[in-house]
């Protein structure tokens, strides 16, 4: 395995912790009404899923070119 495929096998791997644990936040903190999901934990748990969700992407967007630049950086 290259360093790339790491990289978006531990980002997929964080995605999935995150999302386990804002699932486990809000069924925490639900007792029927809506304000409970704007409570601080519910909103830093949404933020940090959405940004390893958006490096993921990133990842997988960038792993041809982010290749090649390691290959001319390191080459």
């Amino acid at each position: 395995m290259d360093a790339d495929t790491i990289l978006i096998l531990c980002l997929a791997i964080l995605v999935a912790l995150n999302l386990w644990r804002l699932a486990r936040t809000i069924r925490n903190c639900w007792d029927g009404d809506i304000e409970d999901l704007y409570e601080d934990v519910v909103v830093r748990r949404l933020a940090v899923f959405v940004l390893t969700a958006v490096a993921l992407v990133a990842a997988l967007s960038l792993r041809g070119p982010l290749r090649s630049l390691l290959a001319t950086v390191v080459g």
